[in-house]
Formats: structure tokens, sequence, C-alpha cells
């Protein structure tokens, strides 16, 4: 988002400051933590695992962690009136990175997205709340096209992505239940 990586934390608070509302703390991995302490300055953390990598994480002890937690908490919220509410530059630009080649066919469909080649998904908006909801519209057609695409292609013999872009979720759900279930198996 504006050249830089933002985490859901960020997000969030972002989200949450766009309404005026403060993050007091944020409890997660030690990457979140230092996500939080780069991108929202003054807002408290505590690292409740460490992420060796994506799907390994080593966690604390679940007694440390919760005494840091109510001690942490009890902190912040004492110093509510002094919590800074954090908010994101406007306007927003944001690139979004496809998990698959195959979710590119689906953004096309979101209106003021712009591709080039298989890079990022870029998009602008003159507010965090729009771009916000335009990225989370995005990953969510992304990922509902891009995992179904093949089950369209097997159920209707489609061929190509701007035929399975021009079906829509409503028609795919109203598939009958024995058939929806094989494609989540």
């Amino acid at each position: 988002m504006n050249g830089c990586d933002a985490g859901e934390a960020e997000q969030l608070a972002w989200l949450a400051g766009a309404h005026g509302v403060a993050t007091l703390l944020v409890a997660g991995d030690n990457a979140t933590q230092r996500e939080v302490n780069a991108l929202l300055p003054g807002v408290r953390t505590i690292a409740v695992k460490s992420a060796v990598d994506r799907r390994s994480p080593v966690c604390r002890p679940v007694d440390e962690v919760w005494r840091e937690i109510e001690l942490t908490a009890s902190d912040v919220v004492a110093d509510v009136a002094q919590a800074p509410v954090s908010t994101a530059e406007e306007p927003v630009k944001i690139a979004v990175f496809l998990a698959h080649p195959s979710m590119l066919g689906p953004a096309k469909m979101c209106r003021g997205v712009l591709l080039e080649g298989e890079g990022p998904v870029r998009f602008a908006s003159d507010t965090f709340v729009a771009a916000w909801f335009g990225y989370q519209t995005i990953a969510r057609i992304c990922t509902e096209f891009g995992l179904y695409k093949g089950a369209f292609r097997r159920l209707y013999g489609l061929d190509g992505a701007k035929e399975i872009a021009s079906e829509t979720t409503s028609e795919f759900r109203a598939l009958p239940d024995k058939e929806i279930r094989s494609f989540q198996t």
C-alpha cells in the first residue's frame, strides 16, 4: 500500500483509525510485531510466538503470554486518552501480489483494476476505507474464481478465463449440494 508492505494488523488499525478508533495493542508473532512497530507508531505489541516460517511457529509459554497481555492491556487502557489514532496516507495506491496466475483472470472483472502481465493487481482510491473494501473484494473474487475455475471447467465444459469470468458466484452456489461438496473435497 502506497509502496509499503502492509499486513493484516496495519490494515485493521487503519480501518479503525478511519472511524476515529485508536488501536491500543496488537498481539501476534514476531513478524507482526516488527510490522506494527514500523508502520503504527505508538501501538503496543506483544510477540506471543516466533515465526520460523509461514507454517511453523514456536509458541511462548501460555502463562507467560497471558501475564504479559494482562499487564500491557492494563497499561494501554490506563493511557487510552493518549493513544494515537492510526491513519493511512490518502489517496491510497494498492498493489496486490496474487498467489497463483489463475487468479489474474478473475481480477480483470474488478472495476478500476490495472494489470500488467503477471505482475501485481493495481488499483487506487481516494480513501483508505474504499481502498480496503476494494482490496477485500478483489481478494475474495480472485480466491473464489481462482479456486473454482477448474470446477467450472469440469461442470460446464468451459475453456478459458474469459468464459469463466462471465459465470457468477450465485450461479455456482445454485448448483446441487452434492456437486458443490464434490468440488470442496
